[in-house]
């Protein structure tokens, strides 16, 4: 389930704990300046070893530095992390970050795995139409493969997607 991710196991150092320790990591994560504190928050909650904080900073710091992520992460966004969305059937949806600045909206879905899958370029999808609904304009809807080094662009009209490489 969802909290699951909350019962981890602090010495485990397989790929699935390090993707729930990245999405932590970004659920915390504003603009660069937050990348430090968002991980000294997880090594106090003891999920991360101290030893271990200044490669997540490091690793995390490059992450967000490629071109066409950084203005993400610069603070000409206002951003939402981790919003709870109801859609008309009062199921609940929630967006991994919203951005909205005067001109656009942009959804990130982050992936910490390495296998795509049409389920997930759906749910972006479905964010976008989501916020579409609630007002918002010129909506950018994307899927970042934060491992990998790549995001996947969705057309939110057509079943088009559009693969951008971030090296």
């Amino acid at each position: 389930s969802f909290f699951d991710r909350d019962k981890i196991n602090a010495s485990s150092q397989s790929s699935v704990h390090k993707g729930i320790i990245y999405h932590k990591i970004f659920e915390n994560i504003i603009t660069t300046d937050d990348i430090p504190n968002a991980i000294n928050k997880l090594a106090i909650a003891g999920q991360i070893q101290k030893s271990e904080i200044q490669s997540f900073i490091d690793e995390i710091k490059i992450n967000t530095s490629f071109d066409y992520v950084k203005p993400w992460f610069d603070g000409s966004f206002t951003v939402i992390n981790e919003t709870e969305i109801i859609t008309n059937s009062q199921d609940i949806r929630r967006p991994d970050r919203i951005m909205v600045s005067k001109n656009e909206t942009v959804v990130v879905d982050y992936k910490f795995g390495f296998e795509e899958n049409k389920k997930y370029v759906h749910q972006t999808k479905e964010y976008a139409n989501l916020l579409a609904k609630l007002g918002y304009n010129n909506i950018s809807a994307y899927i970042w493969y934060v491992f990998s080094n790549y995001l996947i662009k969705i057309s939110s009209n057509t079943d088009k997607t559009i693969k951008i490489d971030l090296k």
